[in-house]
């Protein structure tokens, strides 16, 4: 990933980390993102599949980055790997440019794919890690083991997708053994896709919400994220232009104590 640079608090990025970012992304398979179920194609090699979204937005307050992808440990077999890195960049809002948190994300799941024409899709049971890899008080980490279910619906010319995950934290690290009062237990996403396909190549509109607290109902805690992203030209690896409105917690690993507001825009695959 991007592992090529000795990430530290304090260390100043370098203009080739951005390049070593897109070449690693720009490859990438372009299938669907996680909200769907993409179709057996009965490929005979494993391949690199895009698993949540990748991106590089960058305005207010800062730059962020997503690389994320997953891959089959057999083909067919249901079984996958995921990886995901994020970053918070202050590459634009400090003259130093520092990097102030990595979000290390890997993960293990298994996917039951339904295979009649009913709008559920199939459910994803799975395990995952999330650390910024920081010492002592900058340290955090927690492990969860989740359930996600998607929904689709065609509606005319587009999609209409639904899907809930349901996860419960635990092993977490000393400085940050109050996640779940900011992270809650549960997060639903509402996105339409390709209802404006008369005029570009791709269209998604998202809402994703996750409300924080134990019991899953603090508001004032959580997260709300909007996104919108298109491209009008075809082709696996051609970009779309996105823009991502985020306000809540749990963010940056880093601060997910501070409740952020959040106005971006960029490029994703």
């Amino acid at each position: 990933m991007l592992c090529s640079v000795e990430w530290g608090y304090t260390r100043h990025v370098k203009p080739i980390v951005l390049l070593s970012f897109f070449a690693l992304i720009l490859p990438v398979w372009a299938g669907p993102d996680r909200v769907g179920y993409e179709k057996d194609d009965q490929r005979t090699f494993v391949e690199i599949e895009r698993h949540k979204r990748s991106y590089f937005i960058s305005g207010e307050p800062n730059t962020k980055a997503q690389l994320s992808i997953k891959i089959p440990v057999k083909q067919g077999s249901g079984h996958y790997l995921g990886y995901s890195q994020r970053l918070i960049w202050e590459l634009f809002t400090e003259s130093s440019s520092p990097v102030t948190d990595v979000n290390f994300n890997p993960e293990y799941f298994y996917r039951i794919t339904r295979t009649d024409n009913g709008i559920w899709r199939g459910i994803d049971f799975g395990a995952e890690h999330l650390s910024n890899g920081g010492e002592e008080p900058k340290s955090r980490s927690w492990n969860s083991v989740y359930a996600y279910l998607p929904f689709e619906l065609q509606l005319g010319e587009g999609n209409v997708y639904l899907s809930v995950k349901t996860f419960a934290l635990f092993a977490m690290d000393e400085e940050n053994k109050d996640a779940r009062d900011y992270l809650g237990w549960y997060e639903f996403e509402f996105a339409t896709r390709d209802f404006f396909r008369n005029i570009l190549s791709y269209d998604e509109l998202y809402v994703a919400v996750r409300p924080g607290g134990r019991e899953g109902g603090r508001f004032t805690h959580g997260s709300l994220e909007v996104g919108a992203r298109f491209k009008v030209f075809r082709g696996k690896t051609a970009p779309h232009a996105f823009l991502q409105y985020f306000t809540g917690h749990g963010e940056s690993q880093l601060t997910y104590k501070q409740k952020t507001h959040a106005l971006r825009i960029g490029l994703s695959l």
